[in-house]
């Protein structure tokens, strides 16, 4: 039976995005699209390190998978703190490499239920249009 759909795929975890140890693939939040040689893809994980945490270790990792941070990257938004009590800072990054570009979003994951989770990460994906 074939069920697989050429255009809307549920997606699977992207095999170039580093992502910190702990962090869960959210496999219902995600998606990629593939329109003839255009794609796109959101990604999302959540895991028990805080934002800022987070944010480290995508600087360390992504270069050494051939991202190179792009301009208009955020460092802005480092103001906030992880004391407890005080509500951590999102950020947002901005990288690139010969053929996409890269959104992520790091943000505060508040579910205060029994998990441990205390940020999500949101990667968007997109082919570079030709130059």
């Amino acid at each position: 039976s074939s069920q697989n759909a050429p255009n809307e795929l549920r997606a699977t975890q992207p095999e170039n995005i580093p992502v910190p140890a702990g962090f869960d693939f959210n496999a219902d939040a995600s998606y990629s699209a593939n329109i003839g040689s255009f794609h796109s893809g959101h990604y999302e994980w959540r895991g028990s390190k805080s934002p800022s945490e987070v944010v480290q270790f995508f600087r360390e990792r992504l270069p050494l998978e051939g991202w190179i941070a792009a301009a208009g990257s955020s460092s802005s938004d480092l103001r906030g703190s992880d004391s407890p009590g005080t509500p951590a800072s999102s950020y947002k990054l901005l990288y690139e490499n010969n053929i996409e570009t890269m959104t992520i979003v790091v943000k505060p994951y508040s579910e205060h239920s029994v998990s441990n989770k205390r940020s999500m990460v949101i990667a968007e994906l997109t082919s570079r249009r030709p130059k």
